[in-house]
């Protein structure tokens, strides 16, 4: 974000992508060191299994958390990365036909094809066994399954940049000034279905990215978000929602 005084010649940058997650911007709550061995010593306690997946996880979301204000499309690939290893390990396949979204698409073209009851079942359950589509359920209902209710009692911290303009336009930074906390619901959907709805689509986000390099203006809906304007029941969830679950879920 360029900032300019009217009848001055002096530029001052903002970073924009701090608004993706504004609670990364600002200093760490608490005391850091306690934190830290806090963290350590439950990783000590779980088994290898456990504590290579969620160690992978955390992994993961630091990666985010470096790169989100740097290349955010490879930060969001990155926290669905860390939300899909928990999912591959502790989720459960959704095998049901109902399960996936395009279920009462397809059984109408089924009918339009004319196709008796047994060929219909067996299309189903030829379907069903599609890696992507099993991972893709097992993504989605692992989260709606494991977010408990009170994770959308929590509220994300805000900072945003300051800065002091003199009268010829020059600049001097401030620093980051903290403003009132955003509520979860912003950003995710308390609604499981619609939850469910959003996070396949968050999924999907990620797969255009990693396989055919698509990415997405993410910031103009979260600034939405931020205010408290309604998302769509399809739209992918923006950066600081998924952040924020993959925490709650590590």
């Amino acid at each position: 974000v360029t900032l300019t005084m009217e009848g001055t010649t002096n530029r001052t940058f903002l970073p924009s992508a701090t608004i993706l997650d504004r609670s990364l911007s600002g200093p760490l709550s608490g005391d850091a060191k306690t934190l830290f061995e806090e963290v350590l010593s439950s990783l000590y306690g779980l088994g290898d299994s456990d504590r290579d997946v969620i160690g992978a996880a955390i992994e993961l979301h630091y990666a985010a958390a470096l790169l989100f204000d740097v290349d955010p499309n490879a930060a969001y690939a990155l926290c669905v990365g860390g939300i899909e290893r928990l999912s591959r390990s502790y989720g459960t396949v959704r095998a049901d036909w109902q399960s996936w979204e395009e279920a009462d698409r397809l059984d109408h073209v089924f009918v339009e094809l004319g196709l008796g009851e047994s060929q219909m079942a067996k299309l189903r359950e030829e379907l069903l066994k599609d890696k992507h589509l099993r991972l893709r359920q097992t993504f989605a209902g692992y989260v709606t399954d494991s977010l408990a209710d009170d994770f959308w009692t929590l509220t994300l911290e805000a900072f945003h940049p300051s800065i002091k303009m003199e009268p010829d336009g020059a600049s001097s930074f401030l620093g980051m000034s903290e403003e009132d906390p955003t509520p979860i619901g912003n950003f995710v959907p308390s609604n499981r279905d619609v939850l469910r709805r959003r996070l396949l689509a968050s999924y999907d986000a990620r797969s255009s990215y990693v396989h055919d390099g698509r990415g997405r203006p993410s910031l103009g809906r979260t600034i939405g978000q931020i205010v408290g304007e309604p998302s769509g029941r399809t739209n992918p969830i923006e950066f600081a929602g998924m952040r924020a679950i993959l925490r709650s879920l590590i």
